[in-house]
């Protein structure tokens, strides 16, 4: 075939040459012959191109871990499993809770986020923007001196993108006790 060896640019060219010499019929129906069989190759190199493109991405996700099936070992370990709190289960619900500890807890693709962890509980909440503002407000922006405060997680509906979405919204009750401050140590034996 003509076409097999030239490179699709040269093809574009050639197209575009052709093209523009063919004055509404003023050019042989051969060379019209030919205009269509260079648009045929084009197009079907430009979907050889995107069928290679695609299936180089295949491959690639391949080699990906699938859920349930990570490094670590089980879907705990992913950022809405059974390790966190979903809106879901809390919707209609509320709890009042203890925060234990914070945990910063690195998300793919969202960055690090603070994780409250609660007395007596089995999950932990991923805390938003707007939960973090509420708590920031109440505690103070540093996450260390949230653990000890006494919290209550309301799961209601909220507009996300025009529809009614299931979130969790958290209250402050309670602030943490404060741990009396220990006179620094004086090793003086005389005192």
């Amino acid at each position: 075939m003509l076409l097999d060896t030239s490179s699709t640019a040269r093809l574009c060219d050639e197209l575009a040459w052709l093209r523009s010499r063919y004055d509404e019929g003023a050019i042989a129906p051969a060379v019209l012959a030919i205009i269509r069989q260079l648009e045929i190759e084009l197009a079907w190199r430009e979907n050889a191109k995107r069928h290679r493109l695609a299936c180089e991405r295949e491959r690639s996700n391949r080699n990906r871990p699938m859920q349930g099936d990570t490094a670590m070992g089980s879907k705990e370990h992913y950022a809405y499993g059974s390790r966190f709190l979903r809106a879901e289960i809390m919707a209609g619900k509320t709890a009042t809770v203890v925060i234990e500890a914070v945990e910063d807890v690195q998300f793919d693709g969202q960055g690090i986020k603070p994780v409250l962890h609660f007395k007596d509980k089995k999950r932990g909440l991923v805390v938003n923007n707007s939960n973090f503002d509420i708590l920031a407000a109440a505690l103070g922006s540093r996450t260390e001196d949230w653990p000890g405060a006494t919290i209550n997680l309301r799961g209601i509906k909220v507009p996300f993108k025009g529809k009614p979405t299931d979130s969790i919204i958290v209250e402050v009750l309670q602030k943490p006790a404060k741990q009396e401050e220990q006179p620094p140590f004086n090793d003086d034996p005389d005192i």
